[in-house]
């Protein structure tokens, strides 16, 4: 997987979200769509105008399956 997010510390959980956009690891993710049809979440980057959901575990391309972070320490790309 491309650019890996690996935890310092994680006591939170992970969910499975898929990208609605293509999503780059270690950033700021949030809700960006319905549930998709299979239950998944639907994520694209954060902006400044939405919350934060967690952070993107990998690379992904949209509309793949992706890891999303929600708790933790984790090592971030902000800019």
């Amino acid at each position: 997987m491309a650019n890996e997010c690996i935890p310092f510390y994680e006591p939170g959980q992970r969910v499975t979200a898929q990208a609605t956009a293509p999503v780059t690891g270690k950033r700021f993710v949030s809700i960006s769509a319905n549930r998709q049809t299979d239950g998944s979440l639907s994520v694209a980057h954060a902006t400044a105008a939405t919350a934060a959901f967690g952070v993107s575990c990998y690379d992904a391309a949209s509309g793949a399956k992706l890891g999303v972070i929600r708790g933790g320490i984790v090592p971030i790309t902000a800019g």
